[in-house]
């Protein structure tokens, strides 16, 4: 479960705060558009999550979050034209 009301990414220098929910009532999120969607996900795994977890402050106004087993990442993940294989296909084999 993730809470957030405020939530932003704390590189940027003028960020849009978001409002997140993720529970087992609201286990869905739709992220459209071409471009913030990377953005997005860094802000809730790669900062909140994770700083909250080490017992740091968040970027957000609140946030309220279960204890999570482990983060997972990848790093210049791109299309593979000779193996047939989209960036999406590589993001979801991680």
């Amino acid at each position: 479960m993730v809470e957030a009301k405020g939530l932003y990414h704390i590189l940027l220098p003028n960020p849009v705060p978001y409002d997140l929910q993720m529970n087992p009532e609201h286990n869905f999120f739709f992220l459209p558009g071409e471009h913030g969607r990377q953005e997005y996900v860094d802000q809730v795994v790669g900062s909140a999550v994770f700083l909250a977890h080490i017992g740091m402050g968040v970027p957000a106004q609140k946030m309220k979050l279960t204890l999570f087993d482990g983060l997972l990442s990848n790093i210049n993940v791109v299309d593979n034209i000779a193996k047939g294989e989209s960036f999406f296909f590589n993001e979801c084999k991680g």
